[in-house]
């Protein structure tokens, strides 16, 4: 990133965030949606779903939340064999929608 050009990674990341913001949460979208869902993340991790959002996806059968204890961002990374059970048992639901 040092030898990058400020000016280019602040325009990068401003034209990011915009993308990202298009379409607002997705919580509502996954509640919308009728189809099953998990939302994983990292106890520690700084991108979080804001006490709102938690609420929705709390309140959806269909949608579960799964907080993987002592990782942070990079949960992939961080608990592989975590995320591969849950990856298995996605795939292996036969729980109707």
């Amino acid at each position: 990133m040092k030898k990058n050009d400020p000016r280019f990674l602040r325009r990068q990341t401003h034209l990011y965030l915009a993308y990202l913001d298009r379409h607002g949460s997705l919580a509502q979208r996954f509640c919308d949606s009728g189809t099953r869902a998990w939302v994983v993340f990292g106890e520690r991790d700084d991108v979080g779903i804001t006490a709102g959002e938690r609420e929705l996806l709390e309140a959806t059968p269909h949608v579960s939340l799964v907080e993987i204890s002592d990782a942070g961002h990079f949960t992939l990374n961080h608990e592989p064999s975590e995320i591969a059970t849950l990856v298995l048992d996605a795939v292996s639901s036969t729980a109707p929608s």
